[in-house]
């Protein structure tokens, strides 16, 4: 792949990856308060089980465990 076209591949990639987060945060200020908040937990849910503590790290991996119990519950 050309390095123009990997660039302008990328940059197609960020652009939609941006827009579709613009467009999230509208989406959800539209919504009743109830569905805002279960999407904004369920994204926050789905960062946290998608984190990986590496080198292993006890105080980390309680946080990370603190923030899924918080986020998730209620969301799956």
């Amino acid at each position: 792949m050309s390095m123009q076209r990997f660039f302008i591949t990328f940059m197609a990639w960020m652009a939609l990856a941006l827009g579709s987060s613009a467009c999230f945060a509208d989406a959800t200020s539209r919504l009743p308060k109830e569905v805002s908040e279960f999407l904004l937990n369920r994204e926050a849910c789905d960062h946290f089980r998608g984190e990986v503590i590496d080198p292993p790290d006890s105080e980390l991996k309680k946080e990370r465990n603190d923030n899924i119990r918080t986020y998730c519950t209620g969301t799956d």
